[in-house]
């Protein structure tokens, strides 16, 4: 019994340092990607730099409730986490997040220089 209930605390303990670690990660790209925005003249690639915004905050949000983070008490007996659906909506968000940064770059390189340089 009390085996079982470590093992069970070190596996919340894994679980909780990995949804911390992401929910880091998550506003570390989204603080690196807004402090070297990307500047052009182009609309769809400012476009997509801010909706890759938008979803990398509602990534780092729905992590940070995912941790724990939001929550006025924290017990280790119930960690719920969020819901299925909720995860994958964040998992989705994040995928956007990063596919809309990537596709940012590629526009805005593919992009005429109108700096008349």
């Amino acid at each position: 019994m009390v085996r079982d209930r470590i093992r069970y605390q070190w596996m919340l303990e894994g679980v909780s340092k990995f949804r911390f670690f992401f929910a880091g990660l998550v506003f570390a790209m989204l603080s690196f990607s807004v402090q070297f925005a990307v500047q052009t003249t182009d609309r769809t690639a400012r476009w997509c730099q801010v909706l890759a915004w938008v979803f990398l905050g509602v990534t780092g949000m729905l992590a940070l409730r995912d941790a724990g983070g939001f929550v006025a008490k924290y017990t280790q007996d119930v960690f719920e986490g969020l819901s299925p659906t909720t995860r994958r909506f964040m998992w989705a968000c994040f995928f956007l997040g990063v596919v809309l940064l990537a596709a940012t770059r590629l526009i805005s390189d593919g992009a005429p220089d109108r700096s008349g340089t």
